[in-house]
């Protein structure tokens, strides 16, 4: 038993003592009258998340997408830079061999939406009287509620008292005739710790370009007749000039 349950207690008692009846047929009943409530106490808590995206492109001389791969990670993790050795690869083995970058061409910012989560860390219960009076004193006949109620909210009226509101559910109870009922009201107000994170998600995404240049094939190779054209020139040119040297 509490010690605010004792206190109830003695009033209860005191209250039996005073309306004892001197003489004649009377009887004395105690009922309690509980009452129930839970508040919630949110710690609240903002949060960031950022999220990257890379792309890597690929182009050819006249714009063509050789290569278009895109990871969730920034530019310098190891597996974005090994995108960016396949799709130089994949420029050189179609004949380009000067490229230029990877570059940045684009950057970009977006929310990507907000969400809450709940996680309670902590409960406790705490124990009131209710009123004053905690004690109502009943002469019978009457009819009383007894038992339990569960309430909407609950007022701190004192480090021992409190009002609650909202209330439903309890118990009839008949009062006799010439009985005394002493109805002790107690509440229980429970309180819930919760933390509650809100985080708002961006997303940074990011397009890295390689672009192959015009001049950067592989040198034509001259087709076999014009090199048989040129062998065949030399020794003219040679009589020719020693020609004209006599």
């Amino acid at each position: 038993m509490t010690a605010l349950r004792i206190l109830a207690f003695l009033v209860a008692s005191a209250f039996t003592a005073l309306a004892s009846p001197i003489g004649g047929a009377s009887s004395t009943s105690e009922t309690d009258l509980v009452s129930r409530s839970s508040q919630t106490v949110n710690n609240p808590i903002i949060a960031i998340q950022n999220l990257l995206s890379t792309q890597i492109l690929a182009k050819g001389p006249g714009g063509q997408v050789i290569f278009d791969q895109t990871l969730f990670s920034a530019f310098t993790d190891p597996t974005v830079q090994a995108l960016v050795t396949q799709a130089s690869l994949a420029l050189n083995s179609i004949g380009f061999t000067s490229i230029l970058g990877p570059s940045l061409i684009s950057s970009s910012v977006v929310s990507e939406g907000i969400s809450v989560v709940t996680l309670q860390t902590s409960r406790r219960e705490d124990f009131f009287l209710v009123g004053p009076p905690s004690v109502v004193v009943t002469f019978g006949p009457a009819a009383i509620t007894i038992g339990e109620l569960v309430c909407q909210s609950f007022t701190v009226t004192s480090p021992i008292f409190g009002q609650p509101s909202g209330c439903t559910g309890g118990t009839p109870y008949v009062v006799g005739e010439n009985e005394t009922n002493f109805n002790t009201r107690s509440h229980f107000l429970t309180t819930i710790f919760q933390d509650v994170t809100t985080t708002e998600t961006f997303r940074t995404t990011e397009v890295y370009v390689l672009q192959a240049q015009d001049g950067g094939s592989p040198s034509a190779v001259p087709e076999p007749g014009t090199l048989g054209k040129l062998i065949f020139c030399i020794p003219i040119l040679i009589t020719w000039r020693n020609r004209r040297s006599k």
